[in-house]
């Protein structure tokens, strides 16, 4: 920068005290604070140039340095649309273009400050001109960014934790195609959630290769997911690393109910589960009538599981010509066959015992819960270049 070396000494009144100071005038209209501080502060007024005010440190001084007790200690002011009240540029490749440091401990105040004065006020903008990424906290402290939000915290700490205790949404992430929208990485868990609504809402509306929710251990003993309520009497769902999905509680499914079954020729077919109106457990085995009767034991493993309380049902498939059979008395323990008209046959038999699960209600066709469908708002909008 060219300057005229033109040096004066000016005399300014304010409030009644009498400063000189020392000043350059440039000959593009920047005036350089010389040597003197102000006492009780002086304006310089100016139209043309590219400052008013000039601090030009070539050592390790600072260009520009304020210092109050009371107030702001650099405060900038613009009206211009477009522009910054206050701007820290760094040319060089190692430094910062702002910087902020604060040592307040009461939690109120922070090294950055950003505030908005108008309902559509965005509170910070981030944006790099030569990639064209951005991040922008809106008015409602949302943060959106058109790259990725990476946390990573310490051992036993989160790397992105997220919290909204009135209907809202902890954590938030919106994806382009090919893209993640929230990605967990972590020594205990990736992405932990706690709500009470609904910890983890996921939707995915792109093609066969989008998911609402993916999950994947990385060893043999990892877990990719797992689902579990705080409180008495909570349960879990876990998924394994087989993916076998294991309940505390119950699992509802809609109509017909589904099973992936391997075949023997390493393919994989649809298989239907059938339906109860009641909770129930079976089991099935075969046993031999000697001379028209036969006492079966109930095994005791199945017998562990069911409510002995409560009755239970036997279906009976003869072996051979027979005059029929029939279950003549039943005990927790065991059932009782014989044949029909005091027949004497010896002949084998197939039966299925129905009974009803150890724990389970008594309801019939109880009613379903309702399912609630959750709206998530969207983020605004990326396609704007400068965004």
């Amino acid at each position: 920068m060219v300057h005229a070396l033109l040096r004066l000494k000016r005399t300014a009144v304010a409030a009644g005290a009498i400063v000189f100071i020392g000043i350059t005038i440039s000959g593009f209209g920047i005036v350089r604070a010389a040597r003197y501080m102000p006492v009780n502060g002086i304006t310089y007024t100016c139209s043309t140039g590219t400052a008013c005010v000039e601090g030009n440190s070539t050592g390790k001084p600072w260009g520009v340095y304020g210092n109050s007790s009371g107030g702001n200690g650099v405060e900038g002011q613009s009206s211009a649309s477009a522009h910054a009240g206050v701007a820290g540029v760094n040319l060089g490749t190692g430094g910062y273009g702002g910087y902020g440091e604060s040592a307040d401990l009461s939690g109120k105040y922070a090294a950055l400050f950003g505030q908005g004065d108008a309902n559509a006020t965005n509170l910070l903008r981030i944006y790099n001109r030569a990639t064209g990424a951005s991040c922008i906290v809106d008015p409602y402290a949302s943060l959106t960014c058109t790259g990725n939000v990476y946390g990573r915290g310490g051992s036993g700490e989160n790397a992105v934790a997220g919290t909204n205790f009135d209907g809202g949404t902890g954590v938030f992430g919106n994806a382009y195609p090919g893209g993640t929208g929230v990605l967990g990485q972590g020594g205990s868990f990736g992405v932990a959630a706690i709500s009470p609504v609904a910890a983890v809402y996921a939707e995915s509306t792109g093609g066969s290769d989008s998911y609402g929710v993916y999950a994947v251990a990385d060893s043999t003993t990892g877990v990719p997911l797992v689902a579990t309520g705080i409180g008495s009497g909570s349960g879990e769902c876990i998924v394994d690393y087989a993916g076998n999905l294991n309940c505390t509680g119950t699992i509802i499914g809609g109509v017909n109910s589904q099973t992936r079954q391997r075949t023997s020729s390493g393919g994989h077919v649809i298989a239907y589960a059938s339906e109860s109106t009641s909770a129930t457990i079976e089991d099935v085995g075969t046993a031999r009538l000697v001379d028209g009767a036969a006492s079966v034991p109930i095994d005791a493993g199945f017998a562990s599981t069911i409510d002995r309380s409560r009755p239970y049902y036997v279906s009976l498939t003869p072996l051979g010509d027979t005059r029929g059979l029939y279950v003549s008395s039943k005990s927790p323990s065991g059932f009782d066959v014989r044949e029909v008209q005091r027949g004497h046959s010896s002949v084998g038999f197939d039966y299925r015992i129905v009974a009803h699960p150890f724990g389970s209600t008594t309801d019939r066709l109880p009613p379903a819960p309702a399912l609630r469908r959750l709206r998530l708002p969207r983020p605004p909008s990326t396609e704007h270049p400068n965004y």
